[in-house]
C-alpha cells in the first residue's frame, strides 16, 4: 500500500505511475457528466431566454452536453434564439417537428418537463459552468486516450507523439481560457489605470530601449506576442537580446529561450567574461552598443 501511494505522488518530478488495471477499469466506467445540470440548464433557457446570451459565452458548442438529446435541444434553442431573439416551448416543438427530431429528444412531454422542473433561472450560469467543466474532463480523457494509443502503437517518433500530446492539451486549455468572460467596466478601469501610470512617458507598455520600436508598439504590451522575422543572418537574435537587455535595464525582469548551438553559447559566454574583465558594466555596454549601432535614418 505504501509503495502504491509513493507511485501516485511521483518522484523527482516524473509522471505519476498508475496501475494499468486501474486505467482499464476507468476507461470502462461512465465518462464525467452532469445530467441534472444539463436538464436544469435547458429548463432555464426555456423559461428565461434572456440568459441564452450569457450561457453561449460559456458553452460554445452543443457537444459540451453529454446526452445526445440534450445536444439537439440546446442547438435548436440557440438557433431559434438567433433567428427570432426569443424562445418558448411551442415554437421549439414546432422547429424540432419540422426537422423531424422531436421524437429523438423525447417528444413534447419531455420538453414540458424540462421547463417545469427548472429550479431557478438565476442559477443558469452555474449550471452552464458545471456542464462545461464535465465536458472539459471528457476532452482530457479523449486526448489522453489518443496519446496512449499512439504511444503503444509505436508508429511515430517520440518527438511527434510528444508534440501531438502537447497540442491536444493546449487546444483544450486555450478553448477553456477563451470562454472566460470579463466585465467591460473592469477592463476599462484596468486600462485607465495603465494609462495613468504611464502618463507623460508616451508608452502604455514596457519600453525595450529602441525609441522607434517603442513608438510603433507603444511599448511591449502584456498578453501580446510579437514575432521578429527576417532572413537568416540578419541579426534577429542580436536585436532580441538587445531588446531584452533594454527591458531589464528599465527595471522589468526579462527572459527568453534561445536555440543556440554549443559553440554559439560558449562564444557569447566568453564575450561576457571578457567584458567583465575589462570592467564594463551592463549599462555602459548597452550605451556603447546603442551609439555604435544606432541607425542613421532614424528607423530600425
Amino acid at each position: 500500500m505504501a509503495r502504491r501511494e509513493r507511485n501516485r505522488e511521483g518522484e523527482g518530478g516524473l509522471p505519476v505511475r498508475v496501475d494499468p488495471q486501474d486505467t482499464v477499469r476507468l476507461l470502462k466506467a461512465m465518462p464525467p457528466n452532469a445530467p441534472e445540470a444539463e436538464s436544469a440548464l435547458l429548463g432555464c433557457l426555456l423559461v428565461e431566454p434572456t440568459a441564452i446570451g450569457d450561457v453561449v459565452s460559456v458553452i460554445r458548442s452543443a457537444e459540451d452536453f453529454f446526452q445526445d438529446r440534450h445536444k439537439v435541444v440546446y442547438a435548436n434553442i440557440v438557433d431559434l434564439y438567433d433567428r427570432t431573439a426569443s424562445v418558448d416551448v411551442v415554437r421549439l416543438v414546432q422547429q424540432l417537428t419540422d426537422r423531424k427530431v422531436l421524437d429523438a429528444v423525447g417528444g413534447c412531454d419531455y420538453l414540458i418537463r424540462l421547463s417545469e422542473s427548472m429550479p431557478s433561472a438565476q442559477y443558469a450560469m452555474e449550471y452552464a459552468r458545471t456542464v462545461r467543466d464535465k465536458a472539459t474532463l471528457r476532452q482530457l480523457i479523449d486526448a489522453s486516450s489518443a496519446t496512449v494509443h499512439e504511444a503503444f502503437a509505436n508508429e511515430q517518433t517520440t518527438e511527434s507523439v510528444l508534440e501531438q500530446a502537447e497540442q491536444r492539451i493546449f487546444a483544450i486549455a486555450q478553448r477553456r481560457e477563451s470562454n472566460s468572460v470579463s466585465n467591460l467596466s473592469d477592463l476599462l478601469r484596468e486600462a485607465m489605470e495603465r494609462l495613468e501610470a504611464r502618463e507623460g512617458t508616451g508608452l502604455t507598455g514596457v519600453g525595450c530601449g529602441f525609441d522607434d520600436i517603442d513608438e510603433m508598439t507603444s511599448g511591449l504590451q502584456s498578453g501580446e506576442m510579437l514575432i521578429l522575422a527576417a532572413r537568416p543572418s540578419m541579426g534577429k537574435t542580436a536585436l532580441a537580446l538587445n531588446m531584452m537587455e533594454g527591458v531589464s535595464l528599465g527595471g522589468t525582469p526579462a527572459g527568453g529561450a534561445l536555440q543556440l548551438g554549443n559553440g554559439s553559447a560558449a562564444a557569447r559566454a566568453a564575450l561576457a567574461v571578457r567584458q567583465g574583465r575589462r570592467g564594463w558594466s551592463a549599462t555602459s555596454a548597452w550605451n556603447i552598443g546603442l551609439r555604435r549601432h544606432a541607425p542613421t535614418g532614424g528607423g530600425v
